[in-house]
C-alpha cells in the first residue's frame, strides 16, 4: 500500500462543557449530572470527556465512554455524533472490523433521520476501511456515494474530503494525472473552508504523486508544506506521517544522514502517541536504511523490532488461528514420537492402515463430488442472478423511452391539427429514424460512441423540431478518441439531455438556448459532457424542475450501479453548475481499448 492520507471527518457539536477541561473534572461533572438525571448535560459531558481523552490518545477509554453515552443518547441527534466518534476511535486503534460495524449503524441511523451529512460521514469512512483492506472497487463505490451526498449539502470541507479520497483511488491505480486533478480540487475546497488539517493531508498526497514521478524536489517541497501546517495544527499523528514520507525521499536520493535524523524525530513522535502502526513503519525504514549503508548487524536488529511490532498488531482472530496451528503441530509431533516408540506395533497394523487409507480416499472422493455439485449449483445461481441484473438494466433503459415518445406523438398530432403536412412528414421521418436507433440500442449492453452519437443527435434534432428551432445544439467528438472502437452504455446521457431541453430551454428567449454534448478523452476513460446555458441547478432547486432532475439522477444512478454489477465497469458521474451559466453533467467511463 502506498503512503497516503485519507480524510475521516466527523462533525463536532457545541457541548455545554469546555473540551479543554481536565478529564478528572469532566468525570466529576458527569457524575453530578447523572445524579440529577440531567440528560442534556449528561450527553454534553460524555462528548467533552471523549474528546479530551482522544486528545490524549486514550482510544480504549474513548470507546468505553462512548458506549456508555449511547445508552443515554437513545434516538436523539447525539446518537449520530457518538456512533461517528466510536467508529473513528476504532479506526485510531486499527480495529477496522469494529469500525465497520459502527459506521454501518451510523449509515442506517442517518438514513432514518434523513441526515445527508452523517450519511456522507458513514459512506466516506466505510470507503476508507475498504481501501485499508485493499478492496479498491468497494472503496471507489462508497467514496463516489459519499461525494454525491456531500454535493447536495454544499459543505466544502466534506466535498474536499471526498475529492481527496477519490484522488487516492486513482493514485493507487497509477492514474497520476487524474489523481493530481482531484487532489487540486480538494486543496481548493479546504483552503476556501479554512480547514488546515485537510489542507496538510492533501499537500502530503500531492507530494506522494511527485515522489512517484521521481520529481524529488517538488515532493520535498509539498511534504515540508504539509509538515509545517501539521506542526501548527498540533496534529501529532500527521507530523509522524510527514517525517516518514520525508525520510523516504531522502533514502531515495541517498541522503542517508538526513534520512536517519528525520526517522529519529518521527519515531519519537509515534512513540509519544503510542501509534504502533507508525512505529512499525519507522523501524522498517531504519531496516532499509541500515541495509543501504551496509550495516547488516543493525539492519537485523531493526528488522527484528519491526517484525515484533508487526506481530503484535495481528488481530485476535489471526492469533487464534496461529494458536490452532501450533496445537496441531504439537499434536503431530507427539504422534510422531509415539510412532517411533511403537514401530513394531505399526508394522502389524499396516493392513489396517491400508484399509483406513482406502476409507479416507472414499470419504475425500465423496466430499469432492459434493463440492463439485455445490459449485455447479452456485454457478447456475450466479447465472440466474446475472440474468436478473441484466433484466433490471433493460427495464431501466425502457423507463427512459415512453416519456419522450409521448411528447413526440403529441407534436405530430399538433402539426396535423395545424394542417402542416410537410412538418408532419419531416417529424415522422425523424421520429421513425430515432425509434430504429433506440430499438437497436436496447438489444445491447454497450454500443460504440459512433452509434450513441447518432442516437443523441437524432434525439436533439427531433426535440429542436418539436420546439420550433427555439434552441441550438452541437454534438461533437474530440480528435483524441476513436469513436468506432470505444464503448458506452446506450442512452446514458439521455435523461439529462431531456432535462436540458424540457427545463433548461423552456423559458429561454428564442434562439438563445444552447445544448452541447461532447465526447472526449480523460486519462484511460471516455468523458461525456452534457452542457446547457439554462437557469442551472440553483434555479431548479426553487422550482418543480428539481423533481424531474432527481428522477433523472435516480434512474441513471441505478443504471450505473447495475452496470457495475453486471459488467464490472465503475462509471463516475458529477452534476455541477456550469460556472453560474447553466448545468454541466460529466460522465467518466473507463475503457479497456486504447482511446487513440
Amino acid at each position: 500500500m502506498k503512503n497516503i492520507s485519507f480524510l475521516l471527518l466527523f462533525l463536532l457539536p457545541l457541548p455545554l462543557h469546555s473540551v479543554n477541561a481536565k478529564p478528572d473534572s469532566l468525570q466529576n461533572a458527569l457524575i453530578v449530572h447523572i445524579e440529577k438525571d440531567d440528560t442534556a448535560n449528561i450527553l454534553s459531558s460524555y462528548y467533552a470527556l471523549a474528546m479530551e481523552l482522544r486528545k490524549e490518545n486514550s482510544y480504549h477509554e474513548v470507546s468505553k465512554i462512548l458506549y456508555s453515552a449511547l445508552e443515554y443518547a437513545g434516538h436523539t441527534y447525539y446518537k449520530l455524533y457518538f456512533l461517528n466518534m466510536l467508529g473513528q476511535a476504532y479506526i485510531d486503534m486499527g480495529d477496522y472490523d469494529s469500525a465497520m460495524v459502527q459506521y454501518n449503524k451510523l449509515l442506517r441511523a442517518g438514513e432514518i433521520a434523513r441526515n445527508q451529512q452523517y450519511q456522507g460521514f458513514a459512506l466516506n469512512n466505510i470507503g476508507y476501511i475498504y481501501y485499508q483492506n485493499d478492496n479498491l472497487e468497494k472503496a471507489f463505490e462508497y467514496h463516489q456515494k459519499a461525494l454525491m451526498a456531500r454535493i447536495e449539502t454544499k459543505d466544502e470541507k466534506r466535498i474536499g474530503s471526498s475529492y481527496n479520497n477519490i484522488g487516492l483511488i486513482y493514485f493507487h491505480q497509477d492514474s497520476l494525472s487524474l489523481s493530481l486533478e482531484y487532489y487540486n480540487k480538494a486543496l481548493e475546497m479546504f483552503r476556501n473552508a479554512g480547514y488546515a488539517r485537510g489542507e496538510s493531508n492533501v499537500l502530503n498526497n500531492i507530494g506522494n504523486v511527485y515522489l512517484e514521478r521521481k520529481q524529488f524536489t517538488q515532493a520535498l517541497d509539498y511534504h515540508r508544506q504539509s509538515l509545517a501546517i501539521r506542526k501548527q495544527d498540533g496534529d501529532l499523528r500527521g507530523i509522524a506521517e510527514s517525517y516518514k514520507n520525508l525520510a523516504k525521499i531522502h533514502i531515495r536520493i541517498d541522503d542517508y544522514q538526513q534520512a536517519e535524523a528525520i526517522i529519529d524525530k518521527g519515531l519519537k513522535v509515534a512513540e509519544e502517541i503510542s501509534s504502533r502502526p507508525q512505529i512499525k513503519e519507522f523501524y522498517f525504514q531504519l531496516f532499509e536504511l541500515s541495509k543501504q549503508k551496509g550495516d547488516h548487524e543493525q539492519a537485523l536488529l531493526n528488522f527484528m523490532r519491526y517484525t515484533q511490532i508487526k506481530d503484535s498488531l495481528v488481530s485476535i482472530e489471526s492469533k487464534n488461528k496461529i494458536a490452532e496451528l501450533e496445537i496441531q503441530y504439537e499434536t503431530e509431533k507427539k504422534e510422531q514420537q509415539i510412532e517411533l516408540l511403537d514401530r513394531d506395533n505399526r508394522l502389524k497394523q499396516q493392513k489396517l492402515n491400508s484399509r483406513t487409507y482406502l476409507l479416507v480416499a472414499a470419504v475425500i472422493l465423496i466430499i469432492l463430488i459434493i463440492l463439485v455439485f455445490m459449485l455447479f449449483s452456485r454457478q447456475n445461481r450466479l447465472k440466474s442472478q446475472l440474468s436478473l441484473e441484466q433484466g433490471k438494466q433493460r427495464l431501466l433503459r425502457s423507463q427512459m423511452n415512453p416519456h419522450f415518445m409521448y411528447n413526440a406523438l403529441s407534436a405530430i398530432q399538433n402539426f396535423i391539427l395545424q394542417n402542416n403536412p410537410m412538418d408532419s412528414v419531416t417529424y415522422i421521418s425523424e421520429f421513425s429514424g430515432l425509434m430504429r436507433l433506440v430499438l437497436e440500442g436496447s438489444r445491447s449492453e454497450m454500443v460504440t460512441v459512433s452509434d450513441d452519437l447518432k442516437l443523441v443527435s437524432s434525439y436533439l434534432k427531433l426535440q429542436q423540431l418539436r420546439f420550433d428551432n427555439s434552441f441550438q445544439y452541437q454534438v461533437s467528438v474530440t480528435d483524441d478518441i476513436l469513436p468506432d472502437m470505444l464503448k458506452i452504455p446506450p442512452m446514458l446521457s439521455q435523461p439529462f439531455i431531456e432535462n436540458a431541453v424540457e427545463h433548461g430551454m423552456r423559458n429561454m428567449p428564442p434562439g438563445e438556448g444552447r445544448i452541447e454534448v461532447i465526447y472526449s478523452k480523460a486519462e484511460n476513460a471516455l468523458q461525456v459532457q452534457v452542457i446547457d446555458n439554462g437557469p442551472g441547478i440553483a434555479h431548479a432547486m426553487n422550482t418543480n424542475a428539481i423533481s424531474h432532475k432527481s428522477l433523472a439522477t435516480t434512474i441513471t444512478n441505478e443504471r450505473i450501479e447495475n452496470i457495475r454489477k453486471t459488467l464490472g465497469i465503475n462509471i463516475f458521474m458529477e452534476i455541477t453548475d456550469n460556472n453560474g451559466n447553466g448545468t454541466k453533467v460529466v460522465f467518466l467511463i473507463p475503457q479497456k481499448a486504447k482511446l487513440k
